[in-house]
């Protein structure tokens, strides 16, 4: 399913582009067909969030098929882009690049996948933690204003930071 969400996209942008841009060649309409392909996860994520859905499973299923459509989309944004330089240099299409290119993307998925796995409990187990005060979240390690030699420089001072009276 997640294919029909890069595959319409592409074929619309592709047809849309030969529609209006009847001059240009076919690597333009394949280009603007790719570029429509990538899909914004944040923005689905946060609809989710604000309408109290991000928990359910079905949330889980959307925002996994939007990443795995943001990654195809790349793929093929790379590939298009890998012909429109070959034509552009008077060279055939080399598959070896191509057939890289996928294969970053399978070892990015995979690798993503594998760490999101084994992280993410403990990311979020952090996060519970820290969450049931306000004084503990965010932890002084992440939070900018403990660094040595910080000063803001827009007039804002952190709320334990002494302040002068005029």
């Amino acid at each position: 399913m997640a294919v029909l969400g890069v595959v319409t996209p592409f074929a619309l942008g592709w047809g849309v582009g030969a529609l209006l841009l009847p001059g240009h060649s076919a690597y333009a309409h394949a280009f603007l067909g790719a570029t429509l392909t990538a899909t914004s996860v944040g923005i689905t994520a946060r609809v989710l969030k604000d309408l109290g859905k991000a928990r359910l499973q079905e949330a889980r299923i959307i925002l996994g098929a939007a990443v795995i459509d943001d990654v195809l989309g790349l793929v093929i944004l790379a590939v298009v882009a890998g012909v429109i330089e070959s034509a552009n240099q008077g060279t055939t299409l080399s598959y070896g690049s191509t057939v890289l290119v996928v294969a970053k993307a399978a070892v990015f998925m995979v690798g993503a996948l594998g760490l999101g796995v084994a992280l993410s409990p403990r990311l979020f187990g952090v996060a519970a933690a820290c969450a049931g005060t306000a004084s503990s979240w965010p932890p002084r390690w992440c939070s900018a204003s403990s660094w040595p030699g910080w000063r803001p420089r827009w007039g804002w001072r952190p709320s334990s930071a002494p302040t002068r009276r005029a």
